[in-house]
């Protein structure tokens, strides 16, 4: 048998040299990693406390500007017995939205007497009542209207509010009335049946 011969030699230093630069440059790659990441999130950190700070001032500059608008507003009214100018004119809307004058329509429309003709229509929501202008041949036909008109409500909601002929320039009762000419007759608290 034949001896083995060891050698136990040291590596070169070239070798070493090249270990120590390739752990060298994966530290230096991980330092830099390292280095990147903690900038993102510096940057991260620092916007978000911008933004936070952007907000303060925003709210800050929106009360300021809610004070100046206020110092330059008209006091309030002094007394709650004083309305804007505009709330007679919405009560008379609510009350013409909340008055149905289909019922007094159709009530006038329904009847038809020969020798009286229906001039005008004035529908007031206010005192939930209605007023007819009439012209009419006799009062024979201005009596059997009035009749007609009031057949079905008990107690009779339209009655007589004057009368005028050509013979007479004022208005009269329509108990004196003879020959033709205007009448006006009207229905006061008008409430439909359910």
């Amino acid at each position: 048998m034949r001896a083995l011969r060891i050698e136990l030699r040291t590596p070169p230093a070239a070798a070493v040299q090249r270990g120590w630069a390739a752990g060298l440059m994966a530290l230096a790659i991980a330092l830099a990693i390292v280095l990147v990441l903690g900038l993102a999130v510096w940057q991260g950190v620092r916007s978000l406390q911008l933004n936070r700070q952007l907000q303060q001032a925003a709210g800050k500059a929106q009360a300021a500007r809610l004070q100046l608008d206020a110092r330059h507003l008209p006091p309030p009214p002094s007394s709650p017995a004083s309305a804007p100018p505009f709330t007679a004119d919405a009560l008379q809307l609510a009350q013409r939205a909340a008055f149905n004058a289909a019922h007094v329509l159709d009530a006038v429309e329904a009847v038809r007497v020969p020798g009286v003709q229906l001039l005008a229509l004035d529908i007031t929501a206010a005192d939930r009542g209605a007023r007819a202008e009439l012209a009419f041949r006799d009062a024979a036909a201005l009596d059997a209207y009035l009749d007609a008109l009031n057949a079905s409500d008990l107690p009779p909601r339209w009655r007589w509010s004057r009368l005028s002929t050509p013979a007479s320039s004022t208005a009269t009762p329509v108990a004196g009335a003879a020959g033709g000419g205007q009448a006006t007759i009207e229905a006061r608290a008008w409430v439909p049946e359910p």
